[in-house]
């Protein structure tokens, strides 16, 4: 297993983080509904934010708690062991409400890091 510093951490969730918001931007709830590929690509996109935030140490939790790392890993256990038993519509909250939201907050984040 590779092993991330957290500030590697913040990059890949930086990552998913726009090309949620990116692949969201401009769509409805219902074109979300009937897009396959769009619903496993930000399915999947929700998977790896939350490994990472599992993965970063508890320490920086602690340090960052303004951000609900906690939360982050929750959803992608209930994706990954649940996957049979979807909410959409709570995805989709997720993705257009909550992501937008955060980013924000994890890009100060990253800057904060880059400058320590």
């Amino acid at each position: 297993m590779t092993h991330h510093s957290d500030a590697a951490w913040i990059i890949d969730m930086l990552h998913v983080m726009r090309r949620i918001v990116a692949e969201t931007d401009g769509i409805s709830f219902p074109i979300y509904l009937n897009d396959g590929r769009l619903q496993r690509s930000c399915l999947y996109d929700l998977m790896v934010l939350g490994e990472a935030s599992g993965n970063l140490s508890d320490e920086f939790k602690d340090k960052y708690g303004r951000i609900p790392w906690h939360q982050m890993t929750g959803l992608r256990n209930r994706l990954i062991h649940e996957y049979f038993n979807v909410n959409h519509a709570i995805v989709w909250e997720v993705l257009t409400n909550e992501i937008p939201d955060l980013l924000p907050l994890v890009e100060t984040l990253s800057s904060e890091l880059d400058q320590q």
